[in-house]
């Protein structure tokens, strides 16, 4: 990004590509992160949803060394993902590096980008982000009630304790919990323990005419 333009916040939205920034930031290292300069005057987005991919692209990216494999960050032979089936990957996208031919043309390279549920979890919900942390909190409490209701399916994966949510809570701003009345992990427990629906708990309470 153009430093002056970053101190005088005079960029507009099609100077830059928030979907391709987002993308590059779940890459980077934390120490990146420290780094990288901070656009405070672009909204945080909601944090995005899990992305599962279908059997057959499964199938095609075992199969075909053509393709560039990275599992949670990590380059991995393709015939890695024979142990996962789709239900172990949280999120995939791709990339295509090109270079240049001598007949000048292009020649690419594709990588597939997969995170299992723990990658998935920790790069969106256990660290700092550029999502909003409300909505993090949010989508936690529900990976949480998920996992409490199909204990053997996710046994062993992040996002099943309190710990985990606590993680979670922790990375609101405390000006965010006083302003939307959010509540702690343990008393959003409670109060479903008391009988309350999941819906109506009031761990986010929006103001009105609230534009955060």
């Amino acid at each position: 990004m153009n430093e002056r333009k970053l101190e005088k916040r005079a960029l507009n939205d099609k100077e830059f590509n928030l979907d391709r920034m987002r993308q590059l930031w779940s890459y980077m290292s934390e120490e990146n992160r420290t780094r990288a300069p901070k656009l405070s005057f672009i909204k945080a987005p909601p944090i995005i949803s899990k992305k599962r991919p279908s059997n057959y692209q499964m199938k095609e990216w075992r199969k075909n060394s053509s393709y560039k494999i990275l599992l949670d960050n990590k380059p991995v032979p393709n015939k890695t993902l024979k142990a996962y089936d789709v239900e172990d990957i949280a999120y995939w996208s791709y990339h295509r590096n090109y270079t240049s031919k001598d007949n000048g043309k292009y020649d690419y390279e594709t990588e597939v980008y997969l995170q299992t549920n723990n990658g998935f979890y920790r790069t969106f919900f256990m660290n700092r982000t550029g999502y909003d942390h409300v909505s993090a909190y949010e989508k936690a409490i529900e990976i949480y009630i998920e996992h409490q209701k199909n204990p053997k399916k996710y046994k062993g994966q992040l996002g099943g304790t309190l710990k985990d949510l606590q993680q979670v809570y922790s990375q609101i701003p405390e000006w965010k919990r006083e302003l939307y009345n959010i509540k702690t992990p343990s008393e959003v427990i409670k109060s479903k323990n008391e009988g309350m629906s999941f819906n109506y708990i009031p761990y986010f309470k929006p103001q009105k005419n609230d534009q955060c």
